[in-house]
């Protein structure tokens, strides 16, 4: 896959280039330098963004949640990611729906040099996961430009291949989910009611406060 534009959705059902607006979030997270990036200052800032949600809406519907929001840097060297799938704990066969969508959201480029993501084209539709070493001859590189936002659901075959140059690329990795699933970090029980108060209706919503299951007795 060559260079690509803003927003690059694998594996959804239409795939194309949609210009959106994640540069911002690219630069805005960025500008911290050398300060730790704080995952709950980030989401504050960045998680309504609105090229980002109109795709999670559309693939998971008006109540979906944010599942992790997370840091990754990736150095020279090292043995290739290997092909995996981002379900954890459902069995396979998978749902035929989308039950969490990865949108991680480039801080560098993605080069051939750098040890880009790779997927598997079609994938998605196996609805499981890779067996081995089962897909590693289809894997195709996703070469992008820093802000872009390269978005798959969580049954598609992905992983990295290895860098082969100096530096870090570096990546934020966003997963929204539906209500009922599961989250990867707890952000409905850890979100102030400070924060809440400062952003509209559809952040508490993705903060999982509209979500009432888990009463204790």
């Amino acid at each position: 896959m060559q260079w690509l534009g803003v927003l690059v959705l694998l594996a959804l059902p239409a795939a194309f280039v949609l210009k959106g607006n994640s540069a911002h979030l690219a630069a805005a997270s960025a500008a911290g330098g050398a300060r730790p990036l704080s995952a709950r200052e980030a989401v504050a800032q960045d998680m309504v963004n609105r090229a980002l949600l109109a795709i999670a809406t559309q693939q998971l519907g008006r109540n979906c949640v944010l599942s992790a929001f997370q840091a990754a840097l990736k150095a020279k060297g090292g043995i290739p990611l290997d092909l995996h799938v981002d379900e954890l704990i459902a069995p396979s066969p998978y749902a035929h729906h989308n039950d969490s969508i990865n949108c991680t959201i480039a801080l560098t480029d993605y080069t051939e040099e750098n040890g880009p993501l790779a997927y598997v084209p079609g994938s998605h539709k196996y609805m499981g996961a890779p067996m081995g070493r089962e897909g590693w001859d289809q894997r195709e590189k996703v070469l992008v430009r820093k802000g872009s936002a390269i978005i798959w659901p969580r049954s598609t075959w992905h992983g990295a291949f290895t860098g082969t140059q100096p530096g870090l690329r570096m990546s934020l990795i966003v997963v929204y989910a539906r209500p009922h699933m599961r989250t990867l970090e707890d952000y409905r029980d850890d979100v102030t009611p400070e924060l809440l108060a400062k952003h509209p209706p559809r952040f508490a919503k993705l903060m999982g406060r509209h979500i009432s299951y888990g009463w204790k007795h």
